[in-house]
């Protein structure tokens, strides 16, 4: 479930990225693709970061 969301918001990003005015950099704030982030708070993981597992697992794990 959560690798289809993913691809999904890959795929829309990916598409529309140039446009300035899309959506996702406008409300989410996104500066890079791909960009993994826990949505409410400031935590977020861009581009690079994304490959590094120990970032991921701190993204997954509770606080």
């Amino acid at each position: 479930y959560i690798y289809i969301y993913i691809q999904l918001i890959m795929s829309t990003l990916c598409f529309s990225w140039k446009d300035l005015n899309n959506d996702f950099k406008k409300t989410l704030k996104l500066t890079g693709v791909p960009t993994l982030l826990r949505y409410g708070t400031p935590q977020k993981l861009v581009e690079e970061e994304c490959f590094k597992p120990d970032l991921v697992k701190m993204m997954f794990t509770e606080d």
